[in-house]
């Protein structure tokens, strides 16, 4: 199963379904880690057959299999604010470590120039 999710996001990265680092993003790569907008990154992900239909039951596979992390608060949202060139923009986020999805390093999306996300919670 981990290896669905794995191979899941991957591809939607890859057929850009999951943008990252622009403006309109769902996600952002900021310090190892793929920072994705909840809510839009779930209904995307549950597309695939093999995967429950419940936002709550695949964020707790997720974890279960170690691919996201959670916040201080032990929540898998976290409370962020992306701040970019163009905008700032506060968010539900999932943070995916990138060693967890990509096992080479060199298979990392780049991460995005002048980008901070920040705690608001």
């Amino acid at each position: 199963m981990k290896e669905i999710i794995t191979s899941g996001i991957k591809r939607l990265i890859i057929d850009e379904t999951i943008t990252l680092n622009r403006q309109g993003a769902i996600g952002w790569i900021y310090k190892d880690c793929i920072w994705l907008h909840s809510k839009r990154f779930l209904y995307d992900l549950k597309k695939i057959d093999e995967l429950p239909k419940d936002d709550e039951d695949i964020k707790e596979l997720m974890f279960d299999f170690g691919l996201i992390v959670k916040n201080n608060n032990n929540r898998l949202l976290h409370r962020k604010e992306v701040i970019t060139d163009e905008c700032a923009i506060k968010l539900s986020l999932l943070c995916l470590p990138l060693r967890n999805v990509w096992r080479n390093p060199d298979d990392y999306p780049p991460q995005m120039k002048g980008i901070t996300v920040r705690d608001i919670s």
